[in-house]
């Protein structure tokens, strides 16, 4: 079953393991219904494979990645909630 066809069942998807925006796209286009992107795993990835190990808040990669997939959404009218998610 497809995301979309589980609504018209009235299950709510969440979709978690996102960590690009074409995906979190994917997700919107496919009408899931809540994603759950790893805030902390994208961070994680950008203090690994880059010199820089310190990100003010606002330069968080994880941060700026949400809040990029969230503006989208808005300004194409998707429904698709965002709901950021950060493990210990």
């Amino acid at each position: 079953m497809q995301p979309n066809s589980w609504k018209k069942e009235g299950i709510n998807c969440n979709l978690t393991l996102l960590f690009s925006f074409a995906q979190a796209r994917a997700c919107a286009e496919a009408g899931v219904y809540l994603i759950s992107p790893f805030v902390g795993r994208i961070l994680d990835w950008y203090k690994a494979n880059t010199d820089k190990k310190d990100y003010a808040p606002a330069e968080d990669p994880g941060v700026v990645s949400v809040t990029e997939i969230y503006e989208y959404y808005k300004q194409h009218g998707y429904e698709t909630v965002v709901m950021g998610r950060k493990l210990p």
